[in-house]
């Protein structure tokens, strides 16, 4: 078989011979199983890149099919912990078939719970899967999502001493950071 086939089933026809028979038997099916079925991500985006307490951020999982045969029965899970949800979905995404040389993308909005902490977070992710021969795959992993409050500044008018005319006058401003 050659190194490069791909998955499925394959028909060959065998000649055969014996002391009391000879023929060819046609189309022998032959089951072709590839090594490994490689279902990689290659990329994942944050918008907005950072998720503020008490906010959400879409996140965008691309998984790209980097087998020689279509993968079917893709299921890709977010361990969710504590402080962290899913919004309008839940954290388990299906695609029924990949081809092979293609990629898709699961999109989770996810909210993190005002008490976060601001750090990266990892986010452990289950992904399973199967090739056309319906053998099964899985991967374990972890995606990092970056949790942080942007400054939050707040600008108030103190005092004023502002004369008419051409004179010069007197303003007090007070900028605090409450974020």
């Amino acid at each position: 078989i050659a190194g490069d086939a791909a998955s499925g089933t394959s028909y060959v026809d065998v000649k055969y011979t014996s002391d009391a028979l000879s023929g060819i038997a046609r189309n022998i099916p032959v089951a072709i199983r590839t090594k490994e079925a490689v279902l990689d991500i290659p990329l994942i985006i944050l918008e907005p890149p950072a998720i503020s307490p008490g906010k959400s951020s879409l996140v965008s999982i691309v998984l790209e099919n980097n087998a020689r045969s279509t993968l079917r029965n893709i299921r890709f899970t977010l361990d969710l912990p504590a402080k962290f949800a899913t919004i309008g979905s839940s954290s388990t995404k299906f695609i029924s078939r990949l081809e092979p040389g293609a990629n898709t993308s699961v999109d989770f909005q996810l909210y993190a719970e005002s008490e976060t902490i601001p750090a990266v977070h990892k986010i452990p992710f289950r992904l399973n899967y199967e090739d056309e021969a319906n053998n099964p795959f899985a991967k374990n992993g972890t995606i990092g999502i970056l949790v942080n409050t942007l400054p939050d500044y707040s600008l108030n008018l103190e005092d004023t001493a502002v004369y008419t005319g051409k004179a010069t006058g007197k303003i007090v401003l007070s900028i605090s950071n409450t974020g």
